[in-house]
């Protein structure tokens, strides 16, 4: 009987280590904190950031001077589309991929290239030109 007794007793001896390890009082640093916790959504935003993908508000327009020319842009979320008025007319662009910002071009060659407050802008047969938000 002496030696089934020493036999159970490393086994004892785990028993209790693990139970000491068990229910621990108090937060898991690593869990996910609850909701309330949790920052809040931030605010809407009255301006676009199209760098972060954002577009326009609808029915939004903005001016541009884009070199030695001044631009108005409005974007329509329907068509998604920039109507892009300039000394030489309006031009209807439609949204193209790109890697960042809002891109926006039509088959003539005509493009319009925002990322934050600095654009790109492209009318067919003339140099590019950089473009800053007024």
């Amino acid at each position: 009987m002496k030696t089934t007794s020493l036999r159970l007793l490393p086994l004892a001896a785990l028993v209790l280590a693990l139970s000491a390890c068990g229910d621990r009082s108090g937060p898991d640093p690593a869990a996910t904190p609850p909701v309330d916790d949790a920052l809040p959504a931030p605010a809407a935003s009255t301006t676009p950031d199209a760098a972060a993908g954002e577009q326009p508000a609808a029915g939004a327009t903005s001016t541009w001077t884009c070199a030695d020319v001044t631009v108005s842009v409005a974007y329509d979320p329907v068509a998604d589309t920039y109507t892009l008025n300039h000394p030489g007319g309006t031009l209807t662009l439609q949204h193209q991929i790109s890697g960042s910002g809002a891109r926006y071009a039509d088959d003539a060659g005509n493009e319009f290239w925002d990322s934050g407050d600095e654009a790109q802008l492209t009318l067919a047969g003339e140099p590019q030109r950089n473009c800053v938000k007024r």
